[in-house]
């Protein structure tokens, strides 16, 4: 008599569904470019921050220098978030996530970018990044840093 025994495994990868197929962003921090840009019109060193919602909503934020109070300012959008941190600039939208494909477009009342890009394996972002405005693209990396926000 022969005995066949079928072992069943299953993985749980983060960021992958239990299909394999949809990677998501995380909640509990904020992503920052991992190199900076340089602003040609003040020629100052400039890094970007996402901060991504489970609501689909986003802000982008862009800042020169050290940020140690970004979560009052990187917080869920509207007309006054971030006001009060005037050398920091924020936009806010809502992102679509498909298998490993992310997109978003994010506004303020002064400009707009079109954000398109991949969620990789290792969780973070690579986007391209396009002003709606002047059509200027640029492309980045963003690490996650985990950190405790505000609402």
């Amino acid at each position: 008599m022969r005995i066949a025994l079928i072992f069943s495994v299953t993985l749980v990868l983060p960021g992958l569904s239990a299909h394999g197929q949809e990677r998501n962003v995380r909640f509990d921090g904020y992503y920052q470019s991992a190199t900076p840009e340089i602003l040609t019109e003040t020629n100052d060193t400039c890094w970007t921050y996402l901060r991504f919602f489970s609501d689909h909503s986003i802000t982008q934020g862009f800042s020169a220098g050290v940020v140690p109070d970004i979560q009052y300012w990187l917080k869920r959008g509207g007309a006054d978030a971030g006001e009060e941190y005037g050398q920091h600039y924020t936009f806010w939208g809502r992102y679509t996530i498909k298998k490993d494909s992310i997109f978003f477009t994010a506004k303020s009342t002064e400009a707009a970018f079109v954000v398109r890009g991949r969620i990789l394996r290792n969780g973070s972002l690579r986007l391209e990044m396009r002003n709606k405005r002047g059509n200027q693209a640029t492309s980045n990396v963003y690490l996650f840093r985990k950190a405790k926000m505000k609402p």
